[in-house]
């Protein structure tokens, strides 16, 4: 999680269970970056996301008797602990911190927390992200 300035105020990588796919992962790791937002005080939260599908979902469920309609629900629950949010998709190139941290994530065996603190795996990642934001 980062400010409006580019700087890093939280970030996790936790080794999940096993899933069925790659929408099934996005949604996953969106329900745990919101809850862990949530657990650290946070009330106002920007999503993004490089699945289309699953940032539209987020934003505008409606039961389609998908595998993934309960990890949905989990996520509408806990957005409404906070007091602002907005969803977004981006393009694969913009989720690179993200990536970085899902791979890493793959070699762990305990949840991995930064607080204020850039996280070592995605530094590149963050420093490519400033650089653009900068200009």
């Amino acid at each position: 999680m980062k400010n409006d300035k580019g700087e890093v105020m939280a970030a996790s990588s936790a080794r999940g269970d096993s899933v069925s796919g790659s929408e099934e992962a996005e949604v996953l790791a969106c329900r745990h970056a919101v809850e862990f937002a949530l657990g650290l005080g946070f009330r106002e939260l920007v999503i993004e996301g490089d699945n289309a599908t699953i940032m539209r979902n987020i934003t505008d469920f409606t039961t389609s008797s998908s595998h993934l309609d309960p990890f949905f629900l989990d996520i509408h629950s806990s957005l409404a602990g906070l007091s602002w949010f907005s969803v977004s998709f981006i393009y694969r190139e913009g989720n690179f911190v993200a990536d970085s941290l899902a791979w890493f994530a793959r070699h762990v065996y305990n949840d991995v927390i930064w607080i204020e603190d850039s996280p070592p795996p995605a530094l590149e990642s963050l420093y490519f992200d400033l650089a653009h934001i900068a200009f």
